[in-house]
């Protein structure tokens, strides 16, 4: 009797094959039913976005929420069972789950340092009739997105404006110290601040813009997304504790999204940091813009937009 398969992660979400996208619209609704109709015993709730490609073409697009189990897939959707070496989709069917294709799988990386949040990207082949493209049944799934959300915090989409504070350069230094010890630099080749918070004087968003030069986006999903423990400072004897919650990478508009959060454990506040990285693959090296929001300051807001 053969072993049963190491499982590494279960996911549920929508799958979207030759080719085809969501709207933005599509992709708001998806992500509402993502949290409405699949339960979760977590207090963090687990995103995850995949692109399945072949050659230069983005043929599967996948998102969806990490899962315990696989027991109920609301209609529409489906479930994805990755182990060590197996790939599993499932479909509902009588209101039970019923494979809908099964593949061997090979891992081009599998970070598992956490092992609560395993993280990697891989290769399967897929029905002929997933694929507009006729070279092959075989393709690669790449990350484009890696999220964390606290169930029951709605986050400010507002934009607030704050008077310039003269601690930003060190804030911006503490930062990129941070990333230097934390990812190689054979990843992180440079590191620079910019935006409204790198002029000083001038009334700014509370974030700190940070540009950081990467060899390729295959390096920094790879050494990126799986950076989900990270750095503990202390300051006045208050010690913070740094994490990356949020990684997307989106080759065909450039746009990252990254969320750090930064928790005070001297009085258990949990202080959420944003972060934006876009990579620009036109230039002859990768740019990683990252920007890090600095909460204590938005008491002095000077303006308020709303978005």
């Amino acid at each position: 009797m053969s072993p049963s398969p190491i499982i590494v992660l279960r996911l549920t979400g929508a799958l979207l094959t030759c080719g085809e996208d969501w709207s933005l619209r599509e992709f708001g609704k998806l992500f509402a039913r993502l949290e409405n109709e699949i339960d979760s015993s977590r207090s963090l709730r687990r995103y995850l976005r995949y692109f399945g490609e072949t050659g230069e073409t983005t043929e599967l697009r996948f998102f969806g929420t990490a899962v315990d189990s696989i027991k109920t897939i609301p209609e529409g959707m489906v479930s994805l069972e990755l182990s060590e070496e197996e790939f599993t989709v499932y479909q509902p069917e009588n209101g039970h789950p019923s494979v809908l294709w099964q593949s061997s799988l090979t891992w081009d990386w599998l970070d598992r340092s956490n092992p609560e949040f395993p993280t990697g990207e891989f290769v399967v082949n897929v029905p002929k009739d997933w694929l507009s493209v006729k070279s092959g049944s075989q393709v690669r799934f790449i990350l484009s997105a890696n999220s964390y959300s606290q169930q029951g915090i709605i986050p400010d989409d507002d934009v607030h404006l704050v008077e310039y504070n003269p601690s930003l350069p060190d804030r911006f230094e503490e930062m990129a110290d941070w990333l230097r010890n934390a990812i190689s630099p054979n990843v992180v080749l440079r590191i620079e601040h910019y935006g409204s918070t790198a002029i000083p004087g001038i009334p700014a968003k509370p974030v700190i813009d940070i540009l950081v030069e990467v060899p390729s986006f295959s390096e920094a999903r790879r050494n990126l997304i799986p950076c989900s423990t990270s750095r503990s400072t202390n300051t006045g004897g208050t010690t913070n504790t740094w994490s990356l919650s949020s990684v997307m990478v989106q080759q065909d508009c450039g746009l990252t999204i990254s969320t750090w959060h930064r928790k005070d454990t001297g009085s258990g506040r949990d202080l959420p940091s944003e972060i934006t990285c876009v990579l620009t693959p036109k230039r002859h090296k990768s740019m990683l813009i990252l920007n890090t929001d600095l909460p204590n300051l938005t008491a002095t807001t000077v303006k308020h937009i709303p978005t």
